[in-house]
């Protein structure tokens, strides 16, 4: 049961993101160049996974106990 809720949101957040990421990259193309649009995104990217190694998950061993 759990997993059904957990697969439904994960597929929220990230397949309701697509036509919103879409749109955004379209508008930065008309407002910046192309390759300025492109760069955005490649540096956004890169940077992404930069909040969760400095969060405290990464040193997280066990689950905590509620």
């Amino acid at each position: 049961m759990i997993s059904g809720r957990m697969n439904a949101s994960i597929r929220f957040l990230v397949w309701d993101t697509i036509p919103l990421c879409g749109l955004l990259g379209g508008a930065l193309g008309e407002i910046l160049s192309l390759r300025a649009t492109l760069l955005v995104a490649v540096v956004g990217g890169v940077l992404a996974p930069g909040w969760l190694l400095a969060s405290p998950l990464r040193g997280l061993r066990d689950l905590p106990v509620n």
